[in-house]
């Protein structure tokens, strides 16, 4: 039996699937919110954390060691793309859509074809395998091959944190509807233990899941941070400091009604960082997910700073209703 099949065996019918990234509904917490990895059999549900320290699924239970990764190499091969790579044009007018009018400010880039072939002159074989962004292949004539997050038209997204450059992940070309794997990471990547945070969260702060909608909002004035993904939030309870300073924590508003996972984690997320509120942003039409950037888009900085402290007032009944809020568990 395949660890896919195992995975199916366990979990039941897949909620979605993105490359090897399977998502099921945790039957432990009837969320939507358990991710496994199809080739190693991990699985992780990232509301109530079962999965947590338990042996993979499939294989005959064999644990999952992920490989050692040298950072500095790592860092070096993303060094070197930020120096040697360009934005596409198309993508440059993909994200000012976005709200994203600096993007070399950002360090924001596209991968370019067979950028395989450049690293493997300058670093070596050894070198890219022990990066993190290669794995063996016996396919290749090189015998590696890089990893999905150096595909063709990619877009590079640097993590800075404290004004050092510490991980990156790319996202699917805009424009390529058949790419299954919208976002994805090196392997060894640190990317869960860092938000993207431009700015030192020394002042007033918005928290909101990913990093494009955080530059948005710094495009704007905002000092915002931006977790990759919504269990990347627990890298924010560890990161932010405890100050005196207020931290408005952004839900976007989903289209489909049950896809409120993000909200109840942004929920728990205020009740452990003092002084923080929830802020929800509202739609346009009963069926559109709004999102930070495209809020700002339509609706300006100062509608979103009216929204801020609206929230604020009445944040501690927000909180509260938020963690009230229950899966919907369809027969």
């Amino acid at each position: 039996m395949t660890t896919y099949n195992a995975l199916l065996d366990k979990f039941g019918t897949p909620v979605s699937t993105h490359g090897i990234e399977v998502k099921f509904r945790c039957p432990k917490c009837g969320w939507k919110a358990l991710v496994a990895d199809a080739t190693s059999g991990v699985f992780y549900c990232f509301i109530c954390k079962y999965g947590r320290k338990q042996r993979p699924v499939g294989d005959g239970g064999q644990d999952f060691i992920s490989r050692k990764v040298n950072y500095s190499y790592h860092l070096d091969i993303l060094e070197w793309l930020i120096q040697n790579t360009t934005l596409l044009e198309t993508h440059r007018e993909y994200l000012v859509k976005r709200g994203v009018y600096h993007p070399e400010k950002y360090l924001l880039r596209t991968i370019p074809d067979r950028v395989d072939i450049s690293l493997i002159k300058v670093f070596g074989i050894e070198k890219l395998l022990e990066s993190g962004w290669f794995k063996q292949s016996k396919g290749s004539s090189t015998g590696i091959t890089a990893w999905p997050v150096l595909r063709y038209r990619r877009i590079l997204i640097p993590i800075i944190f404290n004004g050092m450059l510490v991980a990156a992940k790319t996202r699917a070309d805009p424009f390529d509807f058949e790419e299954s794997i919208q976002y994805a990471i090196p392997t060894g990547s640190p990317i869960s233990k860092y938000p993207w945070g431009y700015y030192p969260a020394d002042g007033e702060l918005l928290i909101t899941e990913g990093e494009l909608k955080s530059i948005a909002a710094c495009e704007v004035g905002f000092n915002c941070w931006g977790s990759s993904g919504i269990n990347g939030f627990d890298s924010l309870i560890a990161t932010i400091p405890n100050s005196g300073y207020r931290r408005h924590i952004i839900n976007d508003a989903e289209a489909e009604e049950e896809k409120v996972e993000s909200r109840i984690v942004a929920a728990r997320l205020a009740t452990t960082i003092p002084n923080s509120s929830i802020v929800q942003l509202p739609k346009d039409s009963a069926n559109e997910k709004m999102d930070l950037d495209l809020f700002i888009i339509r609706h300006g900085e100062k509608e979103l700073e009216w929204l801020i402290e609206s929230c604020w007032k009445h944040r501690e009944t927000i909180i509260q209703n938020e963690l009230k809020i229950k899966p919907i568990v369809r027969q």
